[in-house]
């Protein structure tokens, strides 16, 4: 029985070890794996840190497609090989009103 806490106990410190270490190198994957493990753990589901984590690989989330839409734009207008139009600078400034939304 004392086995077994101890487990629990290094278990639940290793997880939220984890969550912390994702926090401060702010990794997608870090934090999508620290997330799957508290949520499988009882005890650690429900820590500040995890939705402090969530939060975090939300916004980072919300990010990451923001600049695959500016990249993709960028491409488009590279692809023309032509300078750019109206249309591109209103889809740049699209682009970057959802980067000031997000921050």
């Amino acid at each position: 029985r004392a086995d077994n806490l101890v487990a629990q106990l290094a278990e639940f410190a290793r997880i939220k070890d984890m969550v912390k270490n994702a926090i401060l190198h702010e990794d997608v994957k870090e934090l999508q794996e620290s997330i799957r493990l508290a949520d499988g753990n009882k005890q650690t589901k429900d820590l500040k840190e995890v939705a402090e984590a969530r939060k975090l690989l939300a916004r980072l989330e919300a990010e990451l497609s923001v600049i695959y839409d500016f990249k993709s734009c960028l491409r488009e207008m590279q692809g023309r090989g032509e300078k750019l139009t109206i249309d591109d600078v209103s889809k740049l400034e699209e682009v970057m009103e959802k980067f000031r939304y997000i921050g």
